[in-house]
């Protein structure tokens, strides 16, 4: 079994340690409360996790501000290096988005991101966005009322603004739907 590697978490260098498997450990230390100060313990810190499955730490530097981060770019920031201007982080060959091993991590660009998605199926288009108001069936009926109704008429009958069914109706939105 292969040991991990700790490196300081960029911006939070004696505070906290992140591990080439995307581990997150505090260093034990004393903090100032309402009561003065106190000495906190080294632990690991347990992720949470988004709606979208990345993972995620809240860290608090020295003077209690907290900020949260996700922990693949806490990884590639230690690892790899700060993000280069028009990157983004990339999980890839494995797109699990709670695989934080840097192994699995790059930064990419936008569109290359986009296309691996689209090749492995993990694109979230149409109705698996979280808050679309359609589903791919909903598509597929108005095109076929466009026929004889008109936008707003259509709009009305799906309970939405018109211009989502021009959005629709032009291919700027659910274009993937044939």
């Amino acid at each position: 079994m292969r040991v991990s590697i700790f490196r300081p978490v960029v911006g939070y260098e004696g505070l906290y340690l992140v591990s080439d498997r995307g581990e997150v450990r505090s260093l034990g230390r004393v903090v100032r409360n309402r009561n003065g100060f106190c000495r906190k313990r080294a632990r690991t810190l347990k992720p949470g996790t988004t709606r979208d499955g990345y993972q995620y730490v809240t860290l608090s530097d020295q003077d209690g501000r907290i900020k949260g981060y996700r922990v693949h770019r806490l990884v590639l920031e230690a690892f790899v290096g700060p993000c280069p201007e028009g990157m983004e982080a990339r999980h890839f060959p494995d797109r699990n988005p709670a695989n934080n091993n840097l192994n699995n991590l790059s930064w990419s660009t936008h569109k290359a991101n986009q296309h691996d998605k689209k090749a492995q199926g993990t694109l979230v288009v149409g109705s698996r966005i979280h808050t679309s108001r359609f589903d791919e069936g909903d598509i597929k009926r108005i095109r076929t009322l466009s026929l004889t109704l008109n936008q707003t008429q259509i709009a009305r009958l799906f309970k939405v603004h018109p211009s989502s069914i021009s959005d629709i109706m032009t291919g700027k939105s659910w274009k993937h739907v044939a």
